[in-house]
Parts: C-alpha cells; sequence; structure tokens
C-alpha cells in the first residue's frame, strides 16, 4: 500500500497521486524528505512542524501524506 493512500481504501485516487507529485517536486535533493525549504516550495511553510511529527528537522514520505491527508479530511 502507498503511503499516499491516505483513507487506505487500496487505491491512490487523483487528489492522492497529486499529493506524490507535490512531494516529489519539493523534494530537490531527492533524499525522500522535505527540509524546510523544500517543504515550503510546496506547502505553507507555517505547518511545517505540523507535518514533522517525529521533530526530526525533516517532513519524510508517511509524515507528508498523513498530513496531507488531514487537510483533504478537513477541506483545507
Amino acid at each position: 500500500m502507498s503511503a499516499f493512500d491516505g483513507n487506505r481504501d487500496g487505491f491512490v485516487d487523483g487528489r492522492e497521486i497529486n499529493d506524490a507529485r507535490e512531494f516529489g517536486a519539493g523534494d530537490v535533493n531527492r533524499d525522500g524528505a522535505l527540509n524546510r525549504a523544500e517543504f515550503s516550495r510546496v506547502d505553507n511553510p507555517r505547518e511545517f512542524n505540523q507535518y514533522d511529527t517525529n521533530r526530526d528537522g525533516l517532513v519524510d514520505t508517511p509524515e507528508f501524506a498523513r498530513g496531507e491527508a488531514v487537510e483533504h479530511q478537513y477541506g483545507l
């Protein structure tokens, strides 16, 4: 199952595909995580700490996918 399957239905829908593309576009150095500068390229920089749930200074794929799923759930 893809980390971007936010609703865990076994399918990656259009919105989830866009989330994956957004993450890929932000991950400039292709290390599989977004630092603050990379995150700011694709999302509101004020939300970085909400996405960085393990507080390591990076937003990895599962953290980004969970953050986006929450935003979609609440229509943000």
